[in-house]
C-alpha cells in the first residue's frame, strides 16, 4: 500500500512527491500503489477515448481544484459510452473516486463481489458531450448488488440516445447531488431502477413521459424530483431548491462553484 502520483505524458521520476511524474500510465500507477493505496492525479486531461478505466480497492484523488479531466469523448451521436468500472471480483477494500471531471462516462461494475463494502464517488462532475447509447445495463449499474455505491457532492448529467434503465442492480446512495437526464426522442421508455437512499438531491428529466417506472426511496429527504414519472415514489412535491447548491438559470442543474456544499466532506 503506497501513495503515488500521476501526470499526463511521460517523465523520469519515481512516482513520489519529489519526482512525481514517472507514472503516466494508470496501470503502472495502480501496481505501484497496491490494494488500499492512493493515486493522486496532477493537473491535466487524461484521454481514454479507446479504453475504459478500471478501478479497484484504492483511492483515486484529483489534485486539481477544478478536477483532473478523465476524457472519454465520443464523437458521434448514439456511440457507446466509455466506462468507469470496478474491475475485480475480490477484495475487502472499497474504492474512492474523488474530485474528477468525467466526460462521456458511465459508472459501473463488471464483476460481482460479495465483500459488502462501500464504494464512493465524491466531488465529481460527470457529463456527456453528445447523446450516447447506454444500452440495457444502466447509466449507473452492473453487479454492485452486494456492495453500496455512495455518490456524494456530484453533478451527473446524462444525454441518453438509447437505453432502458438508470440504476441497474445496485444499492445506490445519492447525497447532495444533482442528476439530470436529457432524453433523446429515441428513448420512449426508461426505468429508474432503485435508489436506496437520497438526501438533498435533485432528480431532473426533460421528458416525464419516458420515465415509466422505478423507485426513488420514499424517505428521500430534501429532494426535488422533477419530470421523473408519475409512478416515482418519493413524491414530486418534495422540493429542495437551494440556490447555493444549484443554478436554475438556463436549466443548469450543476453544483455552483460557490456552493458551501463543495468540499464539505462526506455526508453521514
Amino acid at each position: 500500500m503506497a501513495t503515488v502520483y500521476i501526470k499526463p505524458g511521460t517523465g523520469s521520476g519515481s512516482g513520489t512527491l519529489a519526482a512525481p511524474y514517472f507514472y503516466s500510465e494508470l496501470g503502472t500507477a495502480e501496481t505501484a500503489a497496491g490494494s488500499g493505496g492512493t493515486i493522486l492525479f496532477t493537473d491535466g486531461t487524461y484521454s481514454l477515448t479507446s479504453a475504459t478505466w478500471a478501478v479497484d480497492a484504492r483511492t483515486y484523488k484529483s489534485l486539481n481544484q477544478n478536477g483532473a479531466i478523465i476524457d472519454g469523448t465520443v464523437g458521434s451521436l448514439g456511440s457507446a459510452v466509455r466506462e468507469l468500472f470496478q474491475g475485480s471480483a475480490t477484495g475487502t477494500v472499497g474504492t474512492i473516486i474523488d474530485g474528477f471531471k468525467f466526460i462521456d462516462f458511465r459508472i459501473s461494475q463488471r464483476y460481482p463481489s460479495g465483500a459488502g463494502y462501500t464504494n464512493q464517488v465524491l466531488n465529481c462532475d460527470c457529463s456527456c458531450s453528445t447523446y450516447l447509447a447506454f444500452g440495457t445495463s444502466g447509466l449507473m449499474g452492473g453487479y454492485w448488488a452486494n456492495n453500496t455505491v455512495k455518490v456524494d457532492l456530484c453533478s451527473l448529467h446524462f444525454k441518453v440516445y438509447t437505453g432502458s434503465i438508470v440504476f441497474y442492480d445496485g444499492s445506490f446512495q445519492l447525497e447532495r447531488t444533482t442528476m439530470g437526464l436529457d432524453l433523446h426522442s429515441n428513448v420512449t421508455a426508461i426505468s429508474i431502477g432503485s435508489v436506496s437512499l437520497a438526501k438533498n438531491t435533485i432528480f431532473k428529466s426533460n421528458d416525464s413521459g419516458s420515465v415509466v417506472s422505478g423507485n426513488i426511496a420514499s424517505t428521500c429527504n430534501n429532494c426535488c424530483i422533477d419530470n421523473w414519472g408519475t409512478t416515482t415514489s418519493g413524491g414530486t412535491n418534495n422540493i429542495f431548491q437551494d440556490p447555493q447548491l444549484i443554478d436554475l438559470v438556463g436549466g443548469d442543474f450543476r453544483l455552483r462553484p460557490s456552493s458551501p456544499c463543495i468540499n464539505a466532506g462526506t455526508a453521514s
